[in-house]
């Protein structure tokens, strides 16, 4: 990158473009301290059918489904980096969000093949919510 002006859109482009390819785990490790300690965090998301599955979106239902399914806390649940999850939290919308009974919901989920998967899970960002805030 030359000396104009920094803005996330160049970095961004710089990094896909790989001029910052050799210091790609710096960046990461950057952005993941940042993460920890700065005032957003990143949160999953999984796109089926259109329509965007937020973890700020589940209700505790939702969650409470999704935790069944998958075995694990919702504080835990993370799509990016589990299958069980991913096809969880899908069965999750099928069965909630669009009526189809659970073992059919669970079922559609599970023929997703993982390159589609993959494609439809990701992440955004938000602001912190305050400590002791009800948020």
């Amino acid at each position: 990158m030359d000396e104009e002006e920094l803005t996330a859109g160049r970095v961004i482009e710089a990094v896909k473009s790989g001029d910052f390819d050799g210091n790609l785990v710096e960046i990461i490790e950057a952005v993941r301290v940042r993460f920890q300690f700065g005032s957003t965090e990143q949160k999953w998301k999984v796109t089926y059918d259109g329509e965007d599955i937020t973890q700020d979106s589940l209700t505790l239902a939702e969650a409470s489904f999704v935790e069944k399914q998958a075995g694990t806390s919702w504080a835990y649940i993370n799509p990016t980096n589990s299958a069980g999850e991913c096809q969880a939290i899908i069965a999750m919308h099928l069965h909630f969000r669009h009526g189809k009974p659970r073992k059919e919901a669970v079922e559609e989920a599970g023929r997703m093949n993982l390159e589609a998967a993959v494609d439809a899970v990701g992440s955004y960002e938000v602001e912190r919510a305050p400590k002791g805030s009800a948020a």
